[in-house]
């Protein structure tokens, strides 16, 4: 397996990734929900996005709703990161995408950066994604076992 830290030993390399998958799980699950579902207005206008029409809305309940479908998929990875490979990958793009859109907002929108709700989205989700990339083989390890059989 490839992976950026190769010193942890792989049992220990899963548990890490179990538990890191497991506070992504619920920051996807019930934070984002709760900020863009419960306090859409408050969060957002905190960001320093001008907040009201039904478009504003209806965008920022379909983050929520993806953000529940991450965390759901966090909490299947769970089970066995490895078998579920694929499933950490695209729970790792999306969440790159969610954070792309909230570093595009500062840049297209105007969202004021030094705000605090800016920070928290932001550096969470690249917090996540750093910290897969440090742990998560970058390579399936069933990639991995068929190059050793043929070599």
């Amino acid at each position: 397996m490839v992976v950026l830290i190769s010193s942890i030993p792989n049992k220990l390399r899963i548990k890490i990734t179990k538990i890191i998958l497991l506070f992504w799980g619920v920051y996807m699950l019930v934070i984002v929900p709760i900020n863009h579902f419960l306090f859409p207005a408050w969060f957002h206008g905190d960001m320093g996005i001008p907040f009201g029409d039904s478009f504003d809305l209806w965008a920022v309940w379909l983050i929520g709703a993806y953000s529940i479908g991450l965390g759901f998929a966090c909490f299947i990875a769970i089970r066995d990161p490895m078998r579920y490979y694929a499933t950490v990958v695209e729970i790792f793009f999306g969440t790159l995408a969610m954070a792309a859109v909230t570093i595009g907002g500062i840049y297209l929108l105007g969202t004021n950066p030094y705000l605090w709700t800016t920070w928290f989205t932001g550096i969470l989700l690249i917090l996540f994604c750093v910290l897969i990339i440090l742990v998560y083989p970058l390579t399936p390890e069933k990639y991995v076992k068929v190059d050793k059989e043929t070599n």
